[in-house]
């Protein structure tokens, strides 16, 4: 019996072939593809958040009590800026004084008790994003207090799994997506690459940063993006899952299915780059999905 042939375009733009073994016993459908000619992209995938530039803590000089708190969320400071003014009372000071107390100690501190006050100053200009004190709550020593980072400038910090740290480099071009901005890419390039593994999550810490200003205020996003390590223009590429073994491929030859070694080049999460072993022409069948 001869082979039937009829073409169909599949979604992927691959043509597909139905051939009808007649000389194998139990003939049966078997579907094949052949390789095109298309450009393909290496990438690895990493996630992360987007955080202000230059983000700094800002932490207590030592105990006591606020007195006044001179900014909010959202202003704007300079390096100097008066965040908090806290009071030391000599009294209780040294003490470790929890929030709830703070009124029964302000009672039973002597109106003649020697007292001192000293200013919280931000260290860097830019936006407060947060604030962790009230007036009249209780500040310790090393407390972080406030968070303060760059008006408009953003990096995004990503986690790299060890098997692809050593694939990233400085100056990488980086596609982004974010919660906040839905299906929108960002165009982003490696800016730094850290030496130390995190031993937490057990990934290494990468920071890119956006060519474009990013266009939204929100900081502290999940992000997800794809770093670029290689790009080919008109490669011979196969769908991943018809590459066997991530050698070897089934082919059709004189009716008979014959399977034969290839050399493989970038692989995508759905495609294969072929160096050797096929041509354009060379019928591929695809494995039968279980």
């Amino acid at each position: 019996m001869e082979s039937l042939r009829r073409y169909m375009r599949l979604k992927t733009g691959y043509f597909i072939t139905i051939i009808l073994f007649g000389l194998v016993p139990g003939c049966r459908e078997r579907a094949t593809i052949h390789a095109e000619r298309k450009d393909i992209m290496e990438m690895v995938y990493a996630s992360g958040n987007i955080l202000p530039q230059d983000e700094h803590g800002i932490f207590s000089l030592g105990n006591g009590i606020v007195k006044r708190k001179k900014v909010r969320e959202g202003d704007t400071v300079t390096k100097g800026s008066v965040l908090y003014e806290v009071e030391v009372v000599a009294a209780v000071s040294g003490i470790n004084i929890s929030s709830d107390k703070v009124r029964l100690i302000q009672q039973l501190t002597s109106p003649m008790a020697e007292k001192e006050k000293y200013f919280i100053k931000s260290d860097c200009s830019g936006i407060v994003y947060l604030t962790m004190k009230e007036q009249g709550e209780a500040v310790r020593i090393g407390e972080p207090v406030a968070l303060i980072g760059s008006i408009s400038d953003r990096v995004i910090r990503l986690a790299i799994d060890p098997e692809n740290i050593k694939r990233i480099r400085k100056g990488q071009q980086v596609l982004v997506r974010s919660e906040v901005t839905g299906d929108s890419v960002f165009k982003a390039t490696v800016g730094k690459v850290y030496d130390m593994m995190t031993e937490s999550s057990q990934s290494f810490r990468v920071d890119a940063f956006f060519v474009d200003t990013f266009p939204v205020s929100f900081v502290h996003s999940p992000a997800e993006a794809s770093i670029i390590i290689d790009v080919k223009k008109d490669a011979l590429v196969l769908p991943r899952e018809a590459v066997i073994s991530g050698d070897s491929v089934w082919t059709v030859k004189e009716g008979k299915t014959e399977k034969i070694k290839v050399r493989t080049g970038i692989k995508t999460i759905d495609q294969v780059e072929i160096l050797d072993g096929i041509q354009e022409s060379t019928p591929i069948i695809l494995p039968q999905k279980k």
